[in-house]
């Protein structure tokens, strides 16, 4: 039977949890760098060339809203649905008000911000590409056993329940990744029960990113 208290061990758990969101986000910007390597920044202009051999410039097209993806994993915080890799404005009013301010950063691994909302039991990861772009969910981090999944495992889970709900054989593995579609839940293991459960879609996935 799942506890709704807090303890200084869930506590731990979430701190390990953001520490490991922060190595799968440096993993992406060493992934991103070498893949664009030699690709300058895009400015706020794109050229053109003309008949003479001329440039010209004009206004690179602002993005629009992508679908939510076909396949990606889910989670829901009371009536909210959360979809990762989804178009956020609606899903963020649906959430309500974070707990605190939201906290913005220039993304490591491509042009745009990267925004942490806290809620309580999780936060939750969004990127856009430019301050008045389309804003999309990029992944959260459980902190504690008051949520789960969409498939229903959360923190202290056993070993076996992770295998049962995701058809998985994890053996004695302490990192073990579930992958659908471009999204993929990374679960850390501690004594053969759930120590942390990180939700991921790479922003270089989302159209305008």
């Amino acid at each position: 039977m799942k506890t709704l208290k807090l303890n200084r061990e869930n506590a731990k758990n979430a701190k390990n949890a953001k520490i490991l969101r922060m190595c799968v986000l440096t993993l992406a910007c060493v992934l991103a760098v070498s893949m664009f390597a030699g690709c300058g920044k895009g400015s706020a202009e794109q050229a053109t060339g003309d008949p003479a051999g001329q440039v010209t410039k004009r206004p690179a097209e602002s993005a629009t809203p992508a679908p939510a993806p076909a396949e990606t994993f889910t989670f829901k915080k009371g009536s909210a649905e959360v979809i990762i890799g989804a178009e956020a404005s609606a899903i963020l009013a649906a959430l309500g008000d974070p707990d605190g301010d939201p906290y913005e950063s220039e993304s490591c691994a491509l042009e745009g911000l990267e925004i942490t909302y806290s809620y309580p039991g999780f936060d939750l990861y969004t990127y856009k590409a430019s301050k008045n772009a389309p804003e999309y969910i990029t992944g959260a981090t459980f902190w504690d056993d008051t949520m789960e999944t969409a498939e229903g495992l959360y923190i202290g889970a056993p070993r076996s329940k992770v295998e049962s709900l995701y058809g998985v054989s994890t053996g004695d593995k302490t990192n073990i990744t579930v992958e659908k579609g471009k999204c993929a839940i990374l679960i850390v293991m501690e004594n053969d029960a759930v120590k942390s459960i990180v939700y991921n879609y790479p922003a270089e996935n989302i159209v305008g990113g």
